[in-house]
């Protein structure tokens, strides 16, 4: 099932696009907004979602997972980054950002051989 089967069964619309190469969903539902593109970074492609509460609180923790099990499917690898102070941007208040790469794994083995986090 595509991404956008997955959102529609699960109770988000599309919206109007934020800008070209951008897809932006948002469900009244759960009270959370997302936009996902594609972008290339160092010659490797990297999926970005943006999860945004649209109250005044950030996205939980279970908006992330849902989010990255719908757009990106459950076996995707995600990863939030939190940068340095000094290159901290601050564009929306309750939004955080998940990427993932794709077709590749920038990560090493943390489990030490278990499989398991």
């Amino acid at each position: 099932m595509s991404p956008d089967e997955r959102l529609k069964r699960a109770g988000f619309r599309t919206t109007r696009s934020p800008g070209p190469g951008l897809a932006a969903y948002v469900s009244d539902r759960r009270d959370i907004s997302l936009i996902v593109s594609v972008e290339t970074h160092q010659g490797k492609q990297w999926a970005h979602v943006s999860i945004a509460s649209m109250n005044d609180r950030s996205p939980t923790w279970s908006h992330l997972v849902e989010a990255k099990n719908l757009v990106l499917g459950e076996e995707a690898l995600a990863i939030q980054i939190l940068p340095p102070k000094s290159k901290h941007v601050n564009f929306h208040p309750t939004c955080f950002h998940i990427f993932s790469p794709i077709g590749f794994n920038p990560l090493p083995d943390f489990t030490r051989g278990t499989g398991m986090l």
